[in-house]
């Protein structure tokens, strides 16, 4: 007779497993429970940001104070988020909904805006800029979708583009077209000695 493993024991061994050989540790997260299921997560830089399946995006720091806030993504109850994308620094989040409908939000606010020039595509992949260190500016990035299209753009959060009409991608250019999901894209910059001697 074969005896089951309690839900300690499996805790025990799945934190021995990852922090064997120091590189990892395995501890207990400050969470709140919602309504609803969560649909994606990303963490990065101590930041975590989850979509849930009644549209809501979840914000929380996994360092002491956590700061959980929960914010609305869209009010439409028959669609679902797609993906969402968090920065590495953990300021910028790109939700891409199923209806092709895409959001922004940046760390310092509460409310999720609309990317206008992006309507009707489906985000599958995000190459964020990793020269980065503007908390407003994404700077220049790189969004593949799921009919294999790429784009380039910049997203900017400024008071005049959220208490207006502006929209917050300050340009969209469609830079190829694969004909297949664009699941990974990445940014390699090669600098100007190596290009000007090849």
């Amino acid at each position: 007779m074969q005896k089951g493993i309690s839900d300690s024991d499996k805790h025990q061994s799945s934190a021995e497993f990852f922090s064997h050989d120091g590189i990892f540790s395995l501890d207990s997260a400050q969470w709140f429970r919602t309504v609803s299921s969560l649909t994606n997560l990303q963490v990065c830089n101590n930041y975590l940001v989850g979509a849930t399946s009644k549209n809501t995006l979840i914000r929380a720091s996994t360092v002491p104070p956590h700061n959980i806030s929960e914010i609305e993504i869209s009010r439409v109850s028959d669609d679902r988020v797609h993906n969402i994308f968090l920065d590495p620094m953990g300021w910028h989040t790109i939700i891409s909904m199923q209806s092709g409908m895409n959001f922004y939000i940046n760390k310092g606010i509460k409310k999720v805006r609309p990317l206008n020039k992006t309507k009707d595509h489906l985000f599958d992949s995000v190459a964020w800029n990793q020269h980065n260190v503007n908390e407003l500016s994404t700077q220049e990035i790189l969004i593949g979708t799921n009919d294999g299209l790429i784009f380039e753009t910049v997203l900017m959060f400024n008071e005049d583009s959220f208490f207006s009409s502006g929209n917050i991608e300050q340009y969209w250019i469609q830079l190829m077209n694969l004909g297949h999901s664009v699941t990974g894209v990445e940014v390699i910059r090669f600098s100007y000695w190596f290009t000007k001697c090849t």
